[in-house]
């Protein structure tokens, strides 16, 4: 499994954020990656990074895994979305920023171009799938559990997280 860990294991909820938020450190580009990992509750999260996503000759993005604002690239956010019952993505590119709202990665809505934006980069919010993971799974509240492995990784970057149950 992509995650490294069973459906029946505990962990498994944590090793889906802590996958996506590692994403953005796996890439082509020797641009260093600065990352947010944000849990929102005990089963969802967002990932915010700063890296330019790859745009057609309009300079939108171009599309992705199944038609999606997901970047054909980014498998560990289109994994973390398959184990989602809802899924927000946002791309800031070219002064614009695009939004879609997924069901499920087979099903992509319509992508919106929401206006100006000044910054650059794509955010990912995810609700895991409650019935997808072992009863009673959440989030872990040990913020250490949720930390990429960004030491591993092939390109510098910083990766920071926040924790708004805690707030």
């Amino acid at each position: 499994m992509y995650f490294g860990f069973s459906r029946d294991d505990p962990k498994l909820m944590a090793a889906v954020a802590r996958l996506a938020a590692e994403e953005p450190f796996v890439r082509t580009t020797d641009l260093p990656a600065h990352v947010t990992l944000t849990v929102t509750s005990d089963i969802s999260f967002t990932v915010d990074d700063d890296l330019p996503p790859p745009t057609d000759a309009e300079g939108r993005p171009q599309p992705g895994i199944d038609g999606s604002l997901i970047g054909r690239r980014r498998w560990q956010l289109a994994a973390a979305a398959a184990v989602s019952t809802h899924v927000s993505i946002e791309v800031h590119v070219g002064g614009r920023v695009w939004r879609q709202e997924l069901a499920h990665i087979g099903s992509p809505a319509e992508i919106r171009d929401d206006g100006p934006s000044d910054v650059i980069g794509t955010r990912a919010t995810f609700s895991l799938d409650p019935a997808y993971f072992t009863p009673g799974s959440s989030l872990p509240a040990d913020i250490t559990e949720l930390k990429p492995d960004v030491a591993s990784q092939p390109l510098p970057g910083t990766p920071a997280i926040v924790d708004l149950r805690r707030t």
